[in-house]
């Protein structure tokens, strides 16, 4: 499984505000369409706009709390 890079979400970014289709954004970054229609879809605010950064921040929230939770383990 691969997952996609901070530039490769970058140029989903642009290509979406240029107004381009999913097909075509696939295409252009080599992944299948039903990537783009996912990330599009998960990474997107209410006002449906798409942020690269929106996957980037949970990651890392969630290896913090990962991390955290792991520390209180092994305090025990």
């Amino acid at each position: 499984m691969k997952h996609l890079t901070l530039e490769q979400r970058y140029v989903i970014s642009i290509l979406h505000k240029r107004g381009f289709s999913k097909v075509e954004i696939a295409t252009e970054i080599g992944v299948d369409r039903s990537t783009i229609y996912r990330e599009l879809q998960r990474n997107s605010s209410k006002r449906n706009s798409y942020n690269p950064k929106i996957k980037l921040m949970s990651t890392i929230v969630n290896g913090k709390n990962a991390f955290c939770y792991s520390r209180k383990l092994l305090k025990k």
